[in-house]
């Protein structure tokens, strides 16, 4: 994280991450409608952001066995309901 000299976060950097957190939690909301709730608290509900970076999305996993269950059973799933709020079709990119 970008910070000063005081310690303090970079105000553009501190509104980029909420921005993240927030898109994430609306796609998460977006996902949640689509599935069931076990399957969203197991596997949707823990994922983070990482970045968005172009048109390449990145998600953070807990561990390999859950990256690996998200990318072959939940891919479009995720990508659908970013490219749904951002309006743009966004390539979905899982790592731990």
């Amino acid at each position: 994280l970008a910070l000063d000299m005081y310690g303090m976060m970079d105000l553009n950097v501190l509104k980029y991450y909420f921005q993240l957190s927030t898109l994430l939690t609306e796609a998460k909301e977006l996902i949640r409608e689509e599935m069931s709730e076990l399957s969203f608290k197991t596997w949707i509900l823990p994922l983070e952001i990482s970045s968005i970076y172009e048109n390449n999305i990145t998600l953070i996993a807990k561990d390999q066995f859950k990256k690996e269950s998200i990318e072959t059973r939940f891919k479009d799933l995720i990508s659908n309901a970013f490219n749904i709020i951002l309006q743009k079709n966004l390539f979905f990119k899982n790592r731990i």
